[in-house]
Protein backbone atom coordinates (compact mmCIF):
# COMPACT_ATOMS: atom_id res chain seq x y z
CA UNK A 1 0.00 0.00 0.00
CA UNK A 2 1.47 3.34 -1.02
CA UNK A 3 1.69 6.18 1.54
CA UNK A 4 -0.50 8.53 -0.52
CA UNK A 5 -3.14 5.89 -1.26
CA UNK A 6 -6.66 7.16 -0.57
CA UNK A 7 -7.52 4.07 1.50
CA UNK A 8 -4.37 4.56 3.60
CA UNK A 9 -5.26 8.21 4.25
CA UNK A 10 -8.82 7.31 5.27
CA UNK A 11 -7.50 4.51 7.49
CA UNK A 12 -5.10 6.90 9.24
CA UNK A 13 -7.93 9.41 9.82
CA UNK A 14 -10.06 6.64 11.35
CA UNK A 15 -7.20 5.68 13.65
CA UNK A 16 -6.76 9.28 14.77
CA UNK A 17 -10.47 9.36 15.65
CA UNK A 18 -10.15 6.09 17.58
CA UNK A 19 -7.09 7.39 19.45
CA UNK A 20 -8.94 10.57 20.44
CA UNK A 21 -11.95 8.56 21.59
CA UNK A 22 -9.70 6.21 23.59
CA UNK A 23 -7.92 9.18 25.16
CA UNK A 24 -11.21 10.73 26.23
CA UNK A 25 -13.18 7.64 27.21
CA UNK A 26 -10.55 5.76 29.20
CA UNK A 27 -10.07 8.43 31.92
CA UNK A 28 -13.85 8.93 32.06
CA UNK A 29 -14.46 5.22 32.62
CA UNK A 30 -11.70 4.98 35.22
CA UNK A 31 -13.06 7.94 37.18
CA UNK A 32 -16.81 7.71 36.82
CA UNK A 33 -17.90 4.16 35.92
CA UNK A 34 -18.22 2.03 39.04
CA UNK A 35 -19.32 -1.34 37.65
CA UNK A 36 -16.39 -2.16 35.40
CA UNK A 37 -15.72 -5.88 35.03
CA UNK A 38 -12.10 -6.40 33.88
CA UNK A 39 -12.99 -9.65 32.09
CA UNK A 40 -15.94 -8.35 30.14
CA UNK A 41 -15.01 -6.11 27.21
CA UNK A 42 -17.50 -3.85 25.60
CA UNK A 43 -18.06 -4.05 21.87
CA UNK A 44 -16.35 -0.69 21.47
CA UNK A 45 -13.19 -1.92 23.21
CA UNK A 46 -13.08 -5.01 20.99
CA UNK A 47 -13.51 -2.83 17.89
CA UNK A 48 -10.69 -0.52 19.01
CA UNK A 49 -8.35 -3.45 19.74
CA UNK A 50 -9.09 -5.02 16.36
CA UNK A 51 -8.48 -1.69 14.61
CA UNK A 52 -5.10 -1.27 16.30
CA UNK A 53 -4.17 -4.88 15.45
CA UNK A 54 -5.14 -4.34 11.81
CA UNK A 55 -3.08 -1.17 11.77
CA UNK A 56 -0.03 -3.18 12.77
CA UNK A 57 -0.69 -5.54 9.86
CA UNK A 58 -1.15 -2.59 7.49
CA UNK A 59 2.15 -1.11 8.68
CA UNK A 60 3.91 -4.31 7.58
CA UNK A 61 2.37 -3.84 4.12
CA UNK A 62 2.73 -0.08 3.68
CA UNK A 63 5.49 1.45 1.59
CA UNK A 64 7.44 4.35 3.07
CA UNK A 65 9.83 7.11 2.09
CA UNK A 66 13.37 6.81 3.46
CA UNK A 67 15.58 9.67 4.65
CA UNK A 68 16.61 10.39 1.02
CA UNK A 69 12.94 10.68 -0.01
CA UNK A 70 13.07 7.42 -1.98
CA UNK A 71 9.98 5.23 -1.97
CA UNK A 72 10.70 1.84 -0.40
CA UNK A 73 8.25 -0.89 -1.45
CA UNK A 74 9.82 -4.29 -0.81
CA UNK A 75 8.37 -6.30 2.05
CA UNK A 76 11.83 -6.81 3.54
CA UNK A 77 12.57 -3.07 3.66
CA UNK A 78 9.11 -2.32 5.06
CA UNK A 79 9.42 -4.99 7.76
CA UNK A 80 12.90 -3.86 8.83
CA UNK A 81 11.76 -0.24 8.96
CA UNK A 82 8.68 -1.07 11.05
CA UNK A 83 10.48 -3.51 13.36
CA UNK A 84 13.22 -0.96 14.08
CA UNK A 85 10.72 1.85 14.61
CA UNK A 86 7.14 1.94 15.84
CA UNK A 87 6.50 -1.82 16.08
CA UNK A 88 7.62 -2.17 19.69
CA UNK A 89 5.55 0.81 20.81
CA UNK A 90 2.53 -0.56 18.94
CA UNK A 91 2.88 -4.06 20.41
CA UNK A 92 3.13 -2.75 23.97
CA UNK A 93 0.15 -0.44 23.42
CA UNK A 94 -1.98 -3.23 21.95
Amino acid sequence: MLPNNKIKIIWNCLLVLILVMTGLLTPFRVCFVEDVDDYQWSEMDIFFDCAFGLDMLFNFLSAFYDQHNRLRKTLKEIAINYLTGWFWIDIVAL
